[in-house]
């Protein structure tokens, strides 16, 4: 068996290429994804498995963020999707809200897949890559184990499955959710002069977004006096991920909401990582002025569905301010 990541080996080299053993794709996530297209594509007949675990789903690239022509037309801004989510979320209805996402904006390989981590992948990238899966196991790879010559995936459930020899492990795990609190690194330290940006306290689901604002906060003197929220999103994702995607649309809507009352308005205009960029402009001058009018009346519903959820669901979420030097 040789087992490999991403992020340190090339699948062009010739020790891979040169060989014709099975490959068994460890994850589900969007570098899962990007790895079984990559093989799949550049080697159609080679035999590809996925150890899925629950499954991921994805935005659909071509409703969320359409391309060519369509951009001009169908490209909605990204905030405008997001703002509907967390306005239909009230803390206690996770399943409707994510059946309702899920019908409009998702796609993946994996039809009864249960996690969603807001990655996107296109409709011609799901379909070539489920034409192309040998199979797909909806377990957790343990270990891999040797029995008497033949080399053993080793299962968290308990269950085995004899593999070729010389088959390919290439680990596509992922990071975002491992076991960090905001007890443990919260995003401002008392005082408010160390910032940091993790899962465990999370002010919005993209750690692109909160470097961002967090960093103008700072710099503004405002970090630890702006009654940001703050939820473990990994602990979310972990034990309750049907109800991801309302809590993650209520955060990012109270926050930004927030830091719009609190920054100079250029700090918005120069956001180069802001996903609405993808629509026209004027649709996004209509829903940011709508974002403007509304915010401040939307901001106590949002407020309350994340205190309702945090109750119900049980995992940490509040404001990180009053910190004294």
């Amino acid at each position: 068996m040789k087992s490999v990541s991403p992020d340190s080996f090339d699948f062009s080299q010739d020790d891979f290429t040169d060989t014709d053993t099975p490959v068994w794709i460890i994850g589900s996530g969007k570098t899962a994804m990007d790895t079984a297209y990559l093989i799949t594509t550049r080697d159609p007949g080679r035999e590809v498995h996925l150890v899925a675990g629950v499954g991921t789903y994805f935005n659909n690239r071509d409703a969320t963020f359409p391309a060519g022509m369509r951009r001009w037309w169908a490209a909605k801004p990204v905030s405008q999707i997001f703002g509907s989510v967390a306005d239909m979320y009230d803390g206690t209805n996770d399943e409707q809200v994510t059946a309702a996402y899920r019908a409009r904006y998702v796609i993946s390989p994996m039809p009864e897949s249960q996690r969603f981590l807001n990655g996107n992948l296109s409709r011609s990238e799901c379909d070539a890559i489920s034409a192309a899966l040998r199979s797909v196991v909806a377990d957790y790879l343990a270990d891999v184990v040797d029995r008497d010559g033949m080399p053993q995936l080793v299962f968290r459930s308990g269950e085995e499955m004899s593999v070729v020899p010389g088959s390919w492990v290439v680990n596509c795990t992922g990071y975002l959710i491992r076991e960090k609190s905001a007890d443990d690194d919260p995003y401002v330290s008392k005082g408010g002069r160390v910032l940091t940006i993790n899962t465990g306290s999370a002010i919005v689901q993209f750690s692109t977004y909160a470097a961002y604002f967090l960093t103008h906060l700072a710099f503004l003197g405002k970090l630890d006096s702006v009654p940001l929220y703050q939820i473990d999103i990994g602990a979310v994702l972990r034990r309750h991920p049907q109800a991801a995607i309302g809590i993650s649309c209520c955060l990012a809507m109270y926050n930004i909401g927030l830091i719009a009352d609190e920054v100079p308005l250029k700090v918005f205009t120069n956001c180069g990582v802001d996903f609405d960029r993808w629509a026209r402009m004027p649709l996004r001058l209509a829903s940011s002025t709508q974002f403007m009018l509304t915010h401040r009346r939307k901001r106590e519903n949002y407020r309350r569905a994340l205190d309702i959820a945090s109750q119900r669901l049980g995992f940490n979420c509040g404001p990180l301010v009053g910190a004294t030097a």
